[in-house]
């Protein structure tokens, strides 16, 4: 007589949804990865957000993955929609087409999920972003501090490489369409994840490395008009209290003394004792951040941790300029509507 064999809990089923605009060059190295991690009831879906003079759909084909494409550009939040509604996962993983997952990200994307009151978490990028330039390099470094240094529960998202239960997402309603050009979709979608009492995790070794290559013109372009301006919109429509992630304390103070000190550089053509307050503002924005400089020169030395003090500066500018341009929209009547 045979031994009956123990009962064992499948693991839950996962779609992986791959938005794409133009990503011919990236989307194989991410399909390549997600495949090779694999494990069983695994759906991988491209959703090709009509790109022009792209089709994709062979890419897709030869990693194994289903591809959708859609009749007009959407945007993200539009495409990581058509993705879910595609797909039959009882988890949902969101991966941009120029990330690549390390090996074994899937298999904890669902093991996080045996806590019952989860309803997302997500990871952050590794220490070795694949473009060379210094720009690249400090964004994605800069992008992993923060969340390896956030708290482990957040009341926020990210879907560079995240993961949600299906029934999180639906509760909330999906990415907010009206952020799907502006950007910070997933954030907005976590706030209304929170807003569920479902926790939200950062997943801390569930890495994923960014191929993006990062421009000077095309960094501050998206740290106005698709980071700083958005999320503000978000926060005028909530009470504006978060402190998850690049909005935490320290990071507000570092924002506030960027707006100020350039304006306390101009008035030292006329009063040049404005130096003294425009310096108190550059040692608070470094004092702020004195912890991502210790990192920077920890992993790719002082050189590279002094490089990047300027970048920061810059970066805490457009923040502080997102501010009035956010206020400006939402008093033209082109705030968020409420959902």
């Amino acid at each position: 007589m045979s031994e009956s064999s123990p009962n064992i809990t499948p693991a839950p089923s996962l779609s992986v949804i791959v938005p794409a605009y133009q990503a011919g060059e990236d989307l194989p190295h991410c399909l390549a990865a997600l495949r090779k991690d694999g494990g069983d009831r695994l759906e991988i879906i491209v959703v090709d957000d009509a790109s022009p003079g792209q089709d994709m759909a062979e890419i897709a084909a030869a990693h194994g993955a289903k591809y959708l494409r859609l009749e007009r550009n959407g945007g993200p939040a539009v495409a990581r929609n058509a993705g879910v509604a595609a797909s039959q996962g009882e988890l949902l993983m969101f991966v941009d087409a120029d990330c690549v997952v390390h090996p074994g990200t899937l298999a904890k994307a669902r093991a996080a999920f045996t806590e019952e009151s989860l309803g997302a978490c997500f990871g952050s990028y590794d220490e070795q972003p694949a473009a060379a330039g210094f720009l690249s390099q400090y964004r994605n470094l800069y992008h992993r501090w923060v969340h390896q240094n956030s708290p482990t529960k957040v009341s926020t998202f990210w879907t560079g490489c995240g993961a949600v239960t299906r029934a999180a997402f639906e509760q909330a309603r999906g990415f907010n369409p009206q952020l799907s050009h502006m950007g910070m979709e997933d954030i907005e979608l976590g706030y209304r994840i929170s807003d569920l009492d479902l926790k939200i995790a950062i997943i801390k070794n569930m890495l994923c490395q960014h191929r993006k290559r990062w421009t000077l013109s095309g960094m501050v372009r998206t740290d106005i008009f698709h980071r700083g301006v958005p999320w503000m919109l978000i926060l005028m429509a909530r009470d504006g209290s978060e402190q998850d992630l690049n909005i935490n304390h320290k990071a507000r103070i570092a924002t506030f003394a960027g707006g100020l000190f350039p304006a306390l550089l101009l008035l030292t053509l006329v009063w040049p004792w404005s130096a003294l307050p425009a310096a108190l503002c550059g040692l608070i924005m470094v004092l702020m951040q004195s912890g991502f400089y210790r990192y920077l020169r920890k992993i790719r030395g002082p050189l590279f941790a002094l490089r990047a003090i300027p970048a920061q500066w810059l970066f805490f500018l457009c923040c502080a300029v997102s501010i009035p341009l956010a206020v400006a929209r939402k008093l033209r009547g082109k705030g968020l509507k409420p959902r």
